[in-house]
């Protein structure tokens, strides 16, 4: 008792102690005494494993030893709060499966132990003891199923039925540990679990054996929890919002695609507004977007002047991902439908903002601007090079294929077909269909790569009615 919750609590502040040399962050771990008690360790270790999920793109070592640290202080899952189980379900669907990490240098032998790297330590101290938890956790339950009339008896030890899991029927694809862990936090009444466990049943409908109907259905419901909840979050709407929309289509096992669910413009409505309602600044946005055009899914019979400006401005004042190059285009083209004229001033104040903010579309709009000209600013080459690149960096595929085109002509800089090649991939990869067919034409001419014929029909075969598509798009 005593000796095994002294050694859990040191593996623990041993990986706390590598959560920061992994990951670099601000500060030093605290470090509790040895007399602080486990709900303290349990807030310092789901601390550090929280800033580690809440990363952009932490590193393999320092998700898989939060993971760890988080499972030496909840020694069983039914023992694990709302919170601690959140954590740990978000941080299996960063990374599914726990990485192999290198052997370390001083293997078994304790005297070669300050040559080992500070994380192969604890890892090897967690083996060795959840080798003896499992151990202690099998004679106390041995104990405590003792003469219970509903246990039965494998491999000289008593189990009862009610321990196994329950099985799971939603296709989850690898999340299996995600699952798992995301589903006791939302039988705990965690509001962000229950959207996480929607999401994972969207985003996995090609694994439900049903055909997708039950996936998309159980994603509706849990969707619809976290957005019915005393404390209500507004992803929720959102999704339910989008969900209604759109509708849910999925191909069945001859290849045909059938309707799952259909779309649905009054509860698309109802969820938007209350996602609006709750301050989701994307809501805002989308729902500017939606009066401006008269979007009937969403209940719209034409445009809406009143609410696509009032839903604007909150989505501005919420800072909306976007809003900025929204407001910037609505004014550099001006709208008649919703009596608002061209304002070159208005257009280059938001898209300044927006390119503040890193938003590669404002860049983009600033890159275009500058390459066109204006009726107040001249058209400078070398502006719009640097604003393509500003916006390329920041994911732009549009950026890309601009840059593409730049190199290839040597408009303002010298021609470059390897370099343009680079960029036409690159907005391939980003999702721009028309740079598939600079590709193909750089392919049969031989430019900035060896000629291959071959491969450009290959390409036209594949894109070439996407690209014709693309091309009759407004």
């Amino acid at each position: 008792g005593v000796v095994m919750v002294a050694t859990r609590a040191c593996v623990a502040r041993a990986l706390l102690r590598s959560l920061s040399q992994w990951r670099g962050v601000a500060g030093q771990s605290r470090g509790l005494a040895s007399t602080g008690t486990a709900k303290e360790l349990l807030g310092e270790v789901l601390g550090k494993a929280r800033s580690v999920m809440e990363q952009e793109d932490p590193s393999a070592e320092a998700m898989a030893a939060a993971k760890a640290a988080l499972l030496e202080v909840v020694p069983a899952r039914r023992d694990a709060d709302a919170e601690v189980a959140y954590v740990l379900g978000a941080l299996y669907l960063k990374q599914p499966f726990d990485p192999v990490l290198a052997k370390p240098k001083g293997g078994d032998d304790p005297e070669k132990d300050d040559d080992m790297a500070p994380h192969a330590k604890v890892l090897r101290d967690i083996k060795d003891l959840r080798k003896a938890a499992a151990r202690a956790r099998r004679d106390r339950f041995r104990r405590v199923t003792q003469g219970n009339e509903g246990a039965k008896q494998k491999d000289g030890v008593l189990v009862s039925k009610s321990a196994s899991a329950s099985p799971i029927r939603a296709g989850v694809g690898d999340f299996f540990q995600a699952w798992r862990w995301l589903q006791i936090a939302a039988f705990r009444g965690h509001t962000g679990a229950m959207v996480r466990l929607g999401n994972i049943c969207i985003e996995n409908v090609s694994d439900d054996r049903s055909g997708g109907t039950y996936n998309v259905r159980l994603a509706e419901k849990w969707y619809i929890r976290a957005a019915a909840a005393p404390s209500p979050i507004a992803d929720a709407m959102y999704n339910l919002a989008k969900l209604y929309h759109e509708g849910f289509q999925a191909e069945d096992g001859s290849g045909e695609i059938r309707e799952i669910l259909s779309s649905d413009s009054v509860r698309a409505r109802f969820w938007l507004d209350r996602a609006a309602q709750h301050g989701d600044p994307t809501a805002c946005l989308w729902m500017a977007h939606a009066a401006r055009v008269g979007d009937t899914g969403l209940g719209f019979s034409g445009p809406d002047r009143d609410t696509a400006l009032a839903s604007l401005q909150d989505a501005l004042s919420r800072d909306a991902p976007g809003g900025d190059f929204y407001a910037a285009q609505l004014h550099r083209f001006g709208d008649a439908n919703l009596g608002v004229e061209a304002d070159e001033a208005l257009f280059w104040r938001y898209a300044k903002q927006g390119a503040k903010k890193g938003d590669a579309d404002a860049l983009f709009a600033m890159a275009d601007a500058y390459f066109n000209g204006t009726d107040t600013v001249e058209a400078s080459l070398a502006e719009a090079f640097k604003y393509y690149g500003l916006a390329c960096d920041a994911g732009s595929g549009e950026a890309a294929i601009c840059l593409g085109a730049i190199f290839a002509r040597g408009v303002g800089v010298k021609q470059d077909y390897e370099a343009a090649f680079r960029y036409y991939e690159l907005a391939a990869d980003r999702g721009i269909v028309l740079a598939w067919q600079n590709i193909a034409s750089m392919y049969a001419l031989g430019q900035g790569v060896p000629q291959d014929e071959q491969a450009a029909k290959r390409i036209l075969e594949t894109w070439g009615p996407h690209i014709q598509e693309a091309l009759q798009a407004p």
